[in-house]
């Protein structure tokens, strides 16, 4: 009857590993937090919208390259043949 609530039937022991176990989940929580804010961000922008805007930005260099490329392979083409054409033959 003397008994306190919160003793534990199993022992002092017990109670000394649900408090590591306790200050463990405490520590573990305060880096899931960490990883989310820095993942979604807090308020400002967070890694998974950077990424989004690399891949946007990845797209467009893309498209670009597929019009730049050949037009310095035509532009480089026309030139040859232009001076394929002019250049004089013979003596």
């Amino acid at each position: 009857m003397g008994q306190s609530s919160t003793a534990c039937p199993l022992g002092p022991e017990c109670v000394e590993r649900l408090a590591r176990i306790e200050v463990t989940c405490e520590a573990q929580s305060e880096k899931l937090d960490n990883l989310c804010t820095r993942l979604l961000g807090n308020g400002g922008d967070g890694l998974v919208v950077d990424v989004d805007r690399l891949k946007q930005t990845s797209k467009r260099h893309t498209k670009w390259l597929g019009v730049f490329v050949p037009a310095v392979l035509a532009t480089f083409g026309a030139v040859v043949v232009w001076w394929v054409t002019s250049t004089p033959v013979g003596p």
